[in-house]
Order: structure tokens, then sequence, then C-alpha cells
């Protein structure tokens, strides 16, 4: 029995899959403060220019991706992160 490697058809030999939901990029825009890291103060002393840092993104603007965990692509599940498949043929050799 002989074996054949096929390239993987779902990552295209990458062996990873680049998350959609953040684009590869491992981040999504902080809800909280529309991705600018700050909001606005309403303390007539704060002598910052009347804005606070955003206490849910730290001042970032981004928060890990949750679909991905913030690593912007995952292991390919059909391959198992190998980039390729190992098919056997079935066919026996034939004795002459």
């Amino acid at each position: 029995m002989t074996s054949t490697i096929e390239q993987c058809g779902t990552c295209k030999g990458r062996k990873r899959i680049e998350c959609e939901d953040c684009d590869g990029d491992g981040h999504d825009e902080c809800e909280d403060c529309d991705g600018s890291g700050t909001w606005d103060c309403e303390c007539d002393s704060c002598g910052n220019a009347h804005q606070a840092k955003c206490d849910e993104c730290a001042g970032k603007g981004t928060l890990d991706c949750t679909e991905c965990d913030g690593h912007g692509s995952w292991d390919c599940e059909e391959c198992g992160g190998l980039g390729f498949h190992e098919i056997e043929d079935d066919e026996e050799e034939e004795d002459d």
C-alpha cells in the first residue's frame, strides 16, 4: 500500500485559519470607548482635557478578540495544523 501527500484544501497548506471576526489581527475595537482609549470626563477639575482612560481596555482602544482569544488565527481543524493530508492508496500491486 502506498500513500500520497495532498495539500489541505481548507487552509491551502498554511496550517492555520485566519479569524474572520478580527481579520487576523487578534483585536476587537473596545465598545466602551469606541476604540479611542478614552471617554469624556464629567469632572471640571481633572486637568486632563476632560478625558479619562477607558477602564475596559486600559486606554488601548482594543480588546483581545473573543473568537480567537487574541491569537488572530487557529490551527486548521481539517488537517490538524499540518497543512497536508496523507491519503493511502487502496490499490494493491499485482505480481506479474
